[in-house]
């Protein structure tokens, strides 16, 4: 078990979500949610991971995902969404592989 990164990720359509990285299968990372990267951690329960293409995970900014969010979810306002999309930073496994994101997790 390595130790997972938190990321902003771009789910359909568009909604932002926050997950756990816990495993990078070259193309795709490996995500799941906080609470279960706990149970994984804390009591041997592997989590259950989705495979998600990188180019929607997105390093987390908490002012960002505030934003994000009211544009998803309160405004409804797709318009205001993509341009808050366009300013998140992909996230780069090779720059951030020294915060400790573990290798193919299956």
């Amino acid at each position: 078990m390595g130790i997972s990164k938190i990321v902003l990720v771009k789910s359909f359509p568009n909604q932002p979500i926050v997950r756990y990285i816990i495993g990078d299968s070259g193309e795709d990372l490996f995500i799941c949610l906080e609470h279960e990267y706990h149970l994984w951690e804390q009591k041997g329960i592997r989590p259950l991971t989705v495979k998600c293409p990188k180019t929607r995970v997105f390093e987390y900014d908490d002012e960002l995902f505030k934003k994000l969010k009211e544009a998803a979810y309160t405004l409804e306002d797709q318009g205001l969404l993509e341009a808050l999309w366009g300013k998140a930073r992909i996230y780069d496994v090779d720059r951030n592989l020294v915060n400790g994101v573990s290798s193919n997790v299956t």
